[in-house]
């Protein structure tokens, strides 16, 4: 019997086994990879999903809402992307690519990601509940924005923000 042939991309992570490969493997220095750039750039994230989520609230529904949620909305993809590679695809890679301490790495980011999610749950709860279970749509549609928004970014924010600087191998 012949072996499988392996994965070239993984759907369900959004990564091709060669980005992970050349991700994992590149010896360049590179300032992403330190770790004040690193903080910067997932306060950046932050505020981006805030200012992306609020704008409809803040400017209402006109143009200028529509157009600073579009701006905020690019910032965040461009962003996280940035943010993304600087973490070298760790928080995307498939399990399959990466050796015990990269998955422990990996893992433990997932479980601090989870337990901030459960805290900004738990806000977004404490506000429904202080509103009575009541918030007009476009409240609660902001409210589920940053929901999601935040659930996908955080495991790339964590590891961002817990990873330490790279040495440069001079």
């Amino acid at each position: 019997m012949s072996e499988p042939k392996p994965k070239k991309f993984y759907w369900i992570h959004l990564v091709t086994r060669k980005q992970v490969e050349s991700a994992l493997g590149d010896e360049r220095p590179s300032r992403l990879r330190s770790q004040p750039v690193r903080r910067l750039l997932v306060a950046a994230l932050s505020l981006s999903i805030i200012l992306a989520s609020v704008s409809e609230l803040v400017f209402g529904d006109g143009k200028l809402g529509t157009y600073v949620e579009g701006l905020g909305l690019f910032a965040t993809v461009v962003i996280y992307l940035v943010l993304r590679r600087s973490v070298r695809l760790l928080a995307d890679a498939p399990t399959e690519l990466l050796d015990e301490r990269t998955v422990a790495i990996r893992d433990r980011a997932y479980t601090t990601a989870y337990w901030v999610l459960c805290f900004v749950a738990g806000i977004l709860a404490g506000i429904l509940i202080a509103n009575d279970l009541s918030v007009d749509p476009m409240q609660g549609s902001a409210m589920l924005f940053v929901f999601f928004l935040t659930m996908g970014c955080l495991p790339c924010m964590v590891l961002g923000w817990t990873l330490p600087s790279e040495s440069t191998g001079n």
